[in-house]
């Protein structure tokens, strides 16, 4: 729609890849499956970017995350590997990403939502998600890369111990509907 046709308009002055790129990290959040392959050429290549304006979205996924910070995996899902969970915010980045045996240049660097550890010495990712897809299948399909790269990040770290992953997975949150409770507070479940 109108959000293509302007990405169009712009893109036509930045066809040419420059010799060096604007950006040396990839995020894993850019790797979300419904993000526009052209907008994110031009945001790590000429460092272009359109506003976004999630504080709301952001604001509820931080309640959220901090409600998960120091529980029993169990209390999440009976389906998580036993284990305690940590709110896991904080920059780090990978080493290098490999690219058909090379150097590529480019490091993962992010930040991880959710981390915990569990009985055995492994770790599992919960990734915390504000989402209103209804299908399991393709919320985890169209974050899925964006998973992988934080297995990378925790597997190969740049700085400190490599952590064994053992499994990641989403943490879905969506407002279904308006509450009254008994002192007439009104909120969203």
């Amino acid at each position: 729609g109108k959000y293509r046709q302007m990405v169009t308009k712009i893109s036509e002055n930045y066809q040419n890849k420059p010799s060096v790129p604007h950006r040396k990290v990839i995020t894993p959040s850019s790797l979300y499956k419904a993000n526009c392959p052209r907008c994110t050429w031009m945001s790590y290549w000429h460092g272009f970017s359109l506003p976004v304006n999630m504080a709301l979205q952001q604001k509820m996924a931080r309640l959220q995350e901090n409600s998960f910070d120091g529980i029993s995996t169990q209390k999440i899902s009976p389906d998580l590997p036993d284990g305690w969970t940590t709110l896991h915010k904080g920059k780090f980045s990978s080493l290098p990403l490999p690219v058909n045996g090379n150097n590529a240049g480019w490091k993962l660097y992010g930040e991880l939502d959710l981390l915990s550890k569990n009985s055995d010495g492994s770790f599992s990712i919960i990734d915390g998600k504000v989402s209103m897809k209804n299908d399991p299948t393709d919320l985890v399909s169209s974050y899925w890369t964006q998973l992988e790269a934080y297995v990378f990040m925790l597997e190969n770290p740049e700085v400190g111990t490599k952590k064994e992953i053992a499994t990641i997975g989403l943490l879905q949150w969506k407002l279904t509907e308006t509450f009254n409770d008994s002192l007439n507070i009104i909120g969203f479940q």
